[in-house]
């Protein structure tokens, strides 16, 4: 099941369908009939996409525990302010991930509109405009993390 989600995690990073299916399709004509290792394939995907995600694939395929969304939240009016990093296991591990930006209802419904954000291990901060902190979530549909409020 991990395997999945760690898929599903990296196609959400990409966020472009089409560059997600021709990586999967280029893996099959670059390798096919051959032995290959995990470092081949990592390698493979930074070149092709022109960006080094070694330490995503660290972090996912040699550790047990996925990264954690650590937040801490305030309330300022009618904004949120947000305070945010990874926690991991990989000192290097940054990615993005979808936050709540607006929270409704439709016909009983409830509906959220996500934000993308660039996620490191160095805490930064943020101010969500006319947003309720209550109605704060992460996207744990499209990645596989954890996320902490930390007080």
């Amino acid at each position: 099941m991990k395997g999945a989600w760690i898929i599903n995690t990296f196609r959400s990073v990409l966020n472009k369908d089409s560059l997600f299916f021709r990586l999967i399709l280029g893996i099959q004509k670059e390798f096919a009939l051959k032995t290959i290792s995990t470092t081949d394939v990592i390698q493979y995907i930074n070149r092709a996409t022109g960006h080094d995600y070694s330490a995503f694939f660290n972090q996912y395929l040699y550790h047990s525990s996925p990264p954690v969304f650590e937040y801490k939240l305030k309330q300022k009016g009618k904004n949120t302010q947000l305070t945010y990093h990874w926690k991991s296991d990989d000192p290097a591990f940054a990615m993005p991930v979808e936050i709540t930006n607006s929270y409704s209802y439709l016909f009983g419904k409830q509906i959220k509109t996500f934000e993308r954000v660039n996620v490191t291990t160095e805490w930064k901060t943020i101010t969500i405009p006319n947003f309720e902190s209550g109605d704060f979530d992460v996207n744990t549909d499209k990645f596989y993390v954890k996320k902490s409020l930390v007080q």
